[in-house]
């Protein structure tokens, strides 16, 4: 059981067994020798979303929720590469080709 702060109650949390394992497997290697059952769930929630959810591009987020086409984020993608070396941010990038504006970018930055 996990404490919910939000809703002031208990949740029930099923965490498979072999992920628990690997994950107090790799505490224990830390030096960490024993951790509450909570803080254990917190670590083995963090390590899964991190291993589920991996960091989303910028333009594939922005094509997610619809303020640019999969076209202009590719092309955009491509400009940074040959044009810039990567030396250009892409958001920089997407606003001087106007595909978005900075107000949607500072948006986008400020939820991701």
């Amino acid at each position: 059981m996990a404490y919910d702060k939000k809703k002031s109650q208990q949740v029930s949390i099923r965490i498979p067994h072999d992920l628990w394992r690997k994950i107090k497997a790799h505490y224990v290697a830390q030096g960490i020798k024993r951790l509450s059952k909570n803080a254990m769930i917190v670590m083995i929630l963090d390590k899964w979303m991190i291993e589920q959810h991996p960091k989303e591009r910028i333009g594939d987020g922005l094509v997610r929720l619809g303020k640019m086409t999969r076209e202009q984020a590719e092309n955009a993608y491509q400009i940074q590469k040959e044009k810039y070396n990567f030396t250009k941010r892409f958001g920089e990038i997407a606003v001087e080709l106007m595909y978005i504006n900075r107000a949607t970018l500072d948006e986008y930055l400020g939820d991701a």
